[in-house]
């Protein structure tokens, strides 16, 4: 079956066929009745502004994205080419992504966030007085959590960055407490306790931190938690803890 081709809109109808035999410009590109047709014919606007294209098309500057849209389909097109774009209608929203060079693997295309082109922060922190000006807050001799934060990761592929610290305050050396960044198992911890230097008994403060990049693998809402406690022996009461999470992006989002 012959393919079909639009019929060109000028002051003077052409059969597309005539075309190509019409004298063009030293550029090769032809002019004639409102019609301008690129070098074989890869590509021709009609005097009404519509754009044809045909064969690849190679963009050198820049390109107005309301004149380009793509159709979205639940998995990668049939015979989608490597280094090509697709949409994945899997996904709410809608995810642009890009078949890599090898033909095997898609990645998602990062264009920003709903709410903004940065990342959403999500904190907890919290700030306590000892005594005598305040009620203590005393680490417990096992795990509890004294920071909790949810996420919802926009892609599978994201990648969740965790920052937390404290500061805390210990009645007979400067102790320092045992701390970890947790999900369902630890991630990242500090369990490296010990006396400090002074070995006097006095009262002492210690402050400590940890930073971690988790890959969840998913779309659901992900809890992280800063856990920490006391070594036995000891008593430690904490001032502040803190607990930062958000969601990483491409550099070039």
């Amino acid at each position: 079956m012959k393919e079909y081709k639009p019929i060109p809109q000028g002051k003077k109808i052409y059969r597309w066929e005539d075309l190509p035999n019409l004298p063009v410009s030293s550029d090769g590109v032809l002019r004639v009745d409102g019609i301008v047709m690129g070098p074989n014919e890869k590509w021709w606007i009609d005097e009404e502004g519509n754009a044809y294209f045909a064969g690849e098309m190679t963009v050198e500057k820049d390109v107005d994205p309301q004149y380009i849209q793509l159709q979205s389909s639940s998995s990668a097109p049939s015979g989608i080419n490597p280094l090509s774009l697709w949409v994945s209608s899997s996904a709410s929203p809608n995810v642009l992504k890009y078949r890599d060079s090898s033909g095997l693997n898609d990645n998602n295309v990062p264009v920003g966030t709903v709410s903004g082109d940065h990342p959403v922060a999500h904190t907890d922190i919290n700030h306590y007085v000892v005594p005598p000006t305040g009620s203590a807050h005393e680490l417990s001799t096992s795990w509890a959590h004294e920071c909790t934060v949810s996420v919802t990761p926009s892609s599978v592929d994201s990648r969740i960055f965790l920052s937390a610290c404290w500061t805390c305050w210990c009645d007979l050396d400067t102790h320092t407490p045992y701390a970890r960044l947790y999900k369902s198992s630890a991630l990242a911890s500090y369990t490296s306790q010990d006396a400090g230097t002074s070995g006097s008994g006095a009262a002492g403060y210690s402050c400590g931190g940890l930073f971690y990049v988790d890959s969840p693998n998913t779309t659901s809402s992900v809890t992280y938690y800063l856990d920490m406690y006391e070594p036995a022996l000891t008593t430690i009461n904490v001032l502040h803890t803190s607990l930062v999470v958000f969601e990483c992006l491409d550099a070039t989002a």
